[in-house]
């Protein structure tokens, strides 16, 4: 008794009809194609011109196995220099976390222009982000300088370098672009800075390092401020030595400021000029670009529906931002008032 595929109908085409075969034999010397409707399966045998290109097919097929196998041999030399490369090594490390950015994701469901300028915003991190692969791509040497790497999702970006002699500069130099893109949006960040084991390779990163600076972030950063490790902290102080074309020291850049808590954390109401040791304070400049901050850490503590935990951070905020109004005393604003909460 036939089962299965041998107990099918088996048919040939002839003259554009289909004749059943007797005894529903098939040919093992030819081809046949199994055919299903709603009322059964059936095979239909090859014609003479499907048999031609079913033969030419397989000879080309055949022919191109060589091709194949070296196909294979490159993706599995691929595979192997790829695993054989996914080494940790020691990074700098910066995990920021923008603060009220799920806040801003309820608001925007029901605001088009809030939807608009989160929008503009992410694309403006995925530039950043490709900015600094296409300067990797470029770069004339095999490891481009502190290899920076910048990995954003949601209301978090990871920037890292490699703890090579050239990560620190490297590490400044985006987080400075970073920090004040976010100001100019209007967002404040906290996050944590370490060095540590981590592989980070576009969207790829995982490692140890990245655990601590999340955990430097989430249990120790509290207010609106990017901490620096305390074993960083020791080695960078207030920040890199400048020095002019001469060699003459100039002193170091204002980037690590230190809390009234001993910790030290990037000082980012600096900006990309007041940082440098010598720099000359344009305080039109300066005064433009920290009225629109001053506007809104007020606006937020002149909230009467603020709650405690947010008054808090925005307290901190004032009181920052009015240390560098002191600091600087040629840009004329007002001090923030604020109450401690």
């Amino acid at each position: 008794m036939k089962n299965g595929e041998d107990s099918l109908p088996v048919y040939k085409q002839v003259d554009g009809n289909l004749i059943r075969i007797p005894e529903d034999k098939r040919d093992p010397n030819r081809h046949y194609t199994r055919v299903t409707t709603p009322e059964g399966s059936y095979f239909v045998e090859f014609s003479e011109e499907e048999e031609r290109q079913h033969i030419s097919a397989s000879e080309e097929w055949e022919r191109r196995r060589p091709d194949r196998e070296k196909d294979v041999q490159i993706r599995e030399e691929r595979r192997q220099r790829f695993r054989e490369s996914l080494r940790y090594e020691y990074r700098y490390i910066a995990f920021l976390d923008i603060l009220g950015w799920s806040d801003l994701l309820e608001k925007s469901a029901f605001d088009s222009e809030q939807t608009k300028k989160m929008g503009v915003f992410i694309d403006s991190v995925i530039s950043h982000g490709s900015f600094i692969e296409q300067a990797n791509q470029n770069s004339r040497i095999d490891n481009p300088f502190g290899d920076p790497q910048l990995t954003h999702f949601s209301d978090t970006l990871v920037l890292s370098t490699r703890g090579d002699r050239y990560g620190p500069n490297m590490l400044l130099y985006h987080l400075r672009d970073i920090t004040d893109n976010l100001l100019r949006f209007g967002f404040f960040v906290r996050g944590g800075i370490t060095c540590g084991l981590l592989i980070h390779r576009g969207s790829m990163i995982y490692g140890p390092g990245l655990v601590d600076a999340y955990n430097l972030e989430r249990n120790h950063a509290v207010v609106p401020r990017i901490l620096l490790s305390d074993d960083l902290a020791k080695v960078w102080q207030g920040g890199p030595p400048v020095q002019d074309i001469s060699g003459r020291a100039l002193g170091r850049t204002k980037d690590w400021r230190l809390d009234s808590d001993g910790r030290r954390f990037f000082d980012f109401l600096q900006g990309p000029i007041l940082h440098m040791p010598d720099a000359i304070v344009n305080n039109e400049f300066e005064k433009g670009r920290l009225a629109d901050i001053r506007e809104r850490i007020s606006a937020v503590l002149s909230d009467p529906s603020i709650q405690i935990s947010v008054q808090k951070k925005y307290s901190w905020l004032a009181r920052y931002f009015n240390d560098i109004l002191t600091e600087y005393p040629t840009i004329e604003l007002d001090h923030i008032p604020f109450s401690l909460a």
